[in-house]
């Protein structure tokens, strides 16, 4: 399962800077990783049965979604 690292290029877990959507220029390393695979030709999948968060500071989980564009 390593082979995927072989395919993208380093460095593999940073942000990326972009202006994506209304007032946010910064894309977490989970998606801009993801967006890195796939533009190796690197199938992505991903299960939305799942109920998970993401761990910063704060466990970010899908009830914050939208949060950032409402301010």
């Amino acid at each position: 399962k390593t082979k995927v690292f072989e395919k993208v290029d380093e460095p593999w877990f940073s942000f990326f800077t972009v202006g994506y959507r209304k007032n946010v220029e910064i894309m977490g390393e989970d998606i801009a990783f993801c967006l890195r695979c796939m533009a190796a030709g690197v199938d992505v999948w991903a299960d939305p049965t799942m109920d998970i968060g993401h761990v910063k500071g704060y466990i970010y989980t899908k009830k914050d979604c939208g949060k950032i564009d409402e301010g």
